[in-house]
């Protein structure tokens, strides 16, 4: 990986451009790379001439590598995958995406190894490549269920029972709501009102001056709500923008 190259001559086909929102102070490379520029700085004496390194890069908890970046005496530590995307295409990361790395490698941050998805592309591809172990059992449950044969067991051509994709358990088709696959009991408890039931819960959020999206299921406050919707602002702004 070149990120250990810490050595100020480039690599071959290596390519530099500044960082986004950095400009003339720090530069970043194709292959991942991302080095302090030599300029000149304030030091209250006139001014200091710093001169060209290349940074050294950090593992993050999550296995991808980050590096502290410096503008007005202000530090922020960044992961170097989103440096090299947004740098190279000169813009932010588009709300509701991530920047992924292609090979799953989190320490190859080369700009060909790199592409800005939507969260659950990334997640799909992770499982793909069984590095979601803790979803492996819940896809053996379904593959192995009758999940697959209309999500139930019929009596000739009636259906009398449904697989709840929650508990994994089949039940009677009326422990869930219309055309459902998550029955009521899993349903309540996901709401947070199966001990004190739905209208009193709702109440005592509406007190509270609180407010629960039905679309990511957080609660928040009555301020996070556009007047007269169900949906929370961010939802409804992603909501909107994946209909542009």
């Amino acid at each position: 990986m070149h990120y250990k190259n810490i050595k100020i001559e480039n690599i071959d086909g290596e390519i530099w451009v500044d960082v986004f929102g950095y400009d003339g102070i720090y530069s970043v490379s194709n292959l991942g790379r991302v080095k302090s520029e030599r300029r000149l700085v304030n030091n209250g004496q006139g001014g200091r001439w710093v001169k060209e390194r290349m940074l050294k890069q950090a593992k993050c908890s999550d296995g991808r590598l980050s590096v502290n970046l410096s503008i007005n005496n202000i530090v922020t530590s960044k992961q170097v995958s989103q440096i090299v995307w947004t740098s190279f295409n000169e813009t932010d990361t588009p709300i509701g995406k991530c920047v992924m790395h292609k090979n799953k490698i989190a320490l190859d941050n080369r700009l060909s190894n790199l592409e800005c998805v939507t969260w659950s592309i990334s997640h799909s591809r992770n499982f793909q490549l069984g590095l979601l172990p803790h979803l492996e059992d819940i896809h053996t449950k379904m593959l192995g269920s009758k999940y697959n044969e209309k999500n139930g067991i019929y009596n000739g051509n009636l259906l009398i029972e449904k697989l709840c994709n929650k508990c994994f358990e089949h039940k009677p088709t009326e422990d869930f709501e219309l055309e459902r696959n998550t029955c009521k009991f899993c349903r309540n408890i996901n709401a947070g009102v199966k001990d004190v039931g739905k209208l009193k819960y709702l109440t005592e959020l509406k007190m509270a001056g609180l407010k629960k999206c039905p679309k990511c299921t957080d609660v928040k406050s009555i301020l996070d709500f556009h007047k007269g919707s169900s949906k929370c602002k961010l939802c409804t702004k992603l909501l909107r923008l994946s209909l542009l």
